[in-house]
């Protein structure tokens, strides 16, 4: 087998995250290929690395050493090459499967979209009229939809490292691999940060109205505890829409910085009914950044943190509150890119990662805040 068709398997599979799946029109013997490549992969993914590759395809066709050192420095030279693209997918791939292998800071609290561009975009959250009964032979009511616009928009963020040629030809993978996922848990973060931001800042939605207010009904003073939780549960549950009707909004998620970990456990300990339906638990989220404080990744702006307040939120998709913007196309996850250096003085290349992500606050109805200051 030539050396650009066992790339392009090896290319393929490592494009496709090591899936045992090719395009439509492929030949068989490039199948089968894929395939084993595939089944290496699952079964030993410490060898799913470029030179651990390569070492794969001279041991299975007519390359030696010298090819294979070759090749890893035409990598590091010649980025339109077979092996760099290989190489820029294999990086790809890594971001994947580490930021996807991550804890979400925002599951249970946001709702997702995505943006085609990064000018500023308006969102709203519609809650319709109830529907009336319709007599025989009469028109249907029409429902209005009180709409809320809020403004959002897209920021990039991202970093860069350079992989020098004799990193690469001298198989340093480590290094590699530890760049990919240092990157990759900061675009984590910066999810998390803009979340707190948007808690701790407490901006006023277009009502002209902070997001926590007593005109919102959603914010109180109690220590975490039994009643103040259950007052929490109650106050959202009494949410009503645009024109009066009740929302019947259940808290399911509790965020509380480190200090309130063990208050948080006992108050749910203690409403939690046995043998409860899914969707009346309540579940904890445990935030440093709600002590600390928080620096706005958008604009650098310093938010102080609170050892005592906490907050409690409905299912996002029942009262949506927060929503993270990505844009499209990039399957909300980092992107990376390569590139080579600017000047002929230095030899390798050079990967690039972008995060595009937004955050905004739409509404209201699904989200608690109390100070913890006691009355």
């Amino acid at each position: 087998m030539n050396m650009q068709t066992r790339l392009d398997s090896l290319r393929l599979a490592t494009r496709l995250g090591w899936s045992a799946q090719l395009p439509v029109g492929a030949s068989e013997h490039a199948r089968q290929e894929f395939e084993a490549d595939a089944e290496r992969a699952r079964t030993s993914p410490g060898d799913a690395t470029l030179p651990g590759i390569l070492q794969r395809a001279a041991e299975q066709s007519d390359w030696s050493e010298r090819d294979v050192h070759g090749i890893l420095e035409r990598a590091a030279t010649t980025p339109s090459s077979a092996v760099c693209e290989l190489l820029t997918s294999t990086v790809q791939a890594g971001i994947g499967a580490t930021f996807l292998g991550t804890a979400d800071p925002t599951a249970g609290l946001a709702t997702e979209v995505d943006l085609l561009d990064f000018r500023v975009n308006k969102r709203a959250i519609l809650v319709g009229e109830r529907l009336a009964a319709t007599a025989r032979g009469a028109e249907f009511k029409e429902v209005a939809f009180p709409a809320t616009l809020e403004e959002t928009r897209l920021f990039r963020f991202g970093g860069q490292f350079f992989l020098d040629e004799q990193e690469i030809a001298g198989d340093r993978v480590g290094f590699l691999s530890a760049a990919v996922e240092s990157i990759t848990r900061s675009c984590g973060f910066v999810k998390g940060d803009l979340v707190a931001s948007v808690l701790l800042a407490n901006a006023d939605l277009r009502d002209e109205v902070p997001l926590f207010d007593a005109d919102h009904a959603n914010l109180g003073v109690g220590v975490l505890g039994k009643d103040t939780l259950a007052a929490a549960l109650c106050a959202m549950a009494l949410q009503v829409g645009p024109d009066g009707a009740p929302l019947n909004v259940r808290g399911r998620t509790l965020l509380v910085p480190p200090a309130l970990e063990g208050a948080a456990r006992e108050a749910i300990r203690a409403l939690e009914i046995q043998d409860a339906s899914p969707e009346m638990r309540i579940g904890l989220k445990v935030d440093a950044r709600l002590s600390i404080g928080v620096t706005d990744p958008r604009d650098a702006t310093a938010y102080e943190g609170s050892q005592t307040a906490w907050f409690l939120f409905a299912d996002p998709l029942q009262a949506p509150v927060l929503e993270m913007c990505f844009l499209q196309g990039t399957n909300r996850t980092p992107v990376a890119r390569s590139w080579n250096p600017d000047r002929g003085g230095q030899w390798g290349v050079g990967f690039s990662i972008a995060f595009d992500v937004g955050c905004t606050a739409l509404g209201f109805r699904g989200a608690y805040m109390s100070s913890g200051a006691g009355s």
